[in-house]
């Protein structure tokens, strides 16, 4: 049975198809049948490369043990709608979708959390960064090592759908899509590195039809996930099956 761990929003979540069975409710969801056991969103609700090291490593030096405060705990760990967190990282394949470069940092601690912040807080205490090129590659590669497992990159969305300002900035829509645009030119060119892979769901959403596959720039509609998420089972087992 093959591993699978999928960071992300919740545009990657929906494996309700053939002979899968989701054996949860919340996050983090859970769904297996028999080739796979698919946990999604395992260890926190995550968009940079940044998050998604610092959570693994958080679990894998057992430092989460550390972390006794609740809103810091929360905040890396069960965003948006998590209940709890799966401890066990010994994925197959590691799918993570990033969708941008920001960190917000906690000073106190220099935790990452995501965006947004959750519960009451001091804006003061925290700072944002950006992850410049060589930072992205390297995290990457660095998940892929510590955990020893094939990676799976999934871009922003650049193919948009009624746009929507994002909440609390007035960025505007060029600035929007240069910046998704880059990142999509860093994903593919780490994904040349051994057992690193890049699904471009773009050329996906084209080929499908922007409002068959899109709601808005942040989210598929129920169509959408699930034509992700069979892409994303079929990369799988291809990648597997050219191995034996």
């Amino acid at each position: 049975m093959l591993k699978v761990g999928v960071f992300g929003t919740c545009r990657i979540d929906n494996y309700n198809f053939d002979d899968f069975i989701k054996k949860t409710k919340n996050y983090p969801y859970i769904y297996t049948n028999k080739k796979f056991i698919i946990n999604i969103r395992p260890l926190g609700y995550t968009v940079s490369s940044s998050e998604v090291l610092q959570n693994l490593m958080l679990i894998n030096n057992k430092k989460y043990l550390n972390i006794s405060n609740k809103f810091i705990f929360n905040n890396i760990f069960l965003k948006h709608g998590g209940r709890t967190y799966i401890k066990n990282i010994n994925y197959d394949y590691l799918v993570i979708e990033i969708c941008s470069k920001k960190k917000i940092i906690h000073k106190p601690t220099n935790y990452i959390f995501p965006y947004e912040i959750e519960g009451r807080h001091n804006k003061s205490n925290f700072h944002i960064l950006i992850e410049d090129e060589s930072e992205t590659i390297n995290n990457i590669i660095k998940i892929r090592d510590l955990i020893n497992c094939k990676i799976i990159l999934l871009p922003p969305i650049i193919e948009i759908k009624n746009f929507i300002k994002e909440k609390n900035t007035d960025v505007i829509y060029n600035k929007i899509l240069d910046n998704r645009t880059n990142l999509i030119k860093i994903l593919k060119k780490v994904s040349v590195e051994k057992n690193i892979y890049f699904i471009d769901w773009n050329e996906l959403i084209i080929k499908e039809g922007i409002s068959k596959m899109l709601v808005d720039q942040w989210h598929f509609t129920n169509y959408g996930k699930k034509y992700i998420s069979k892409t994303i089972i079929n990369k799988i087992l291809s990648i597997n099956n050219s191995e034996k």
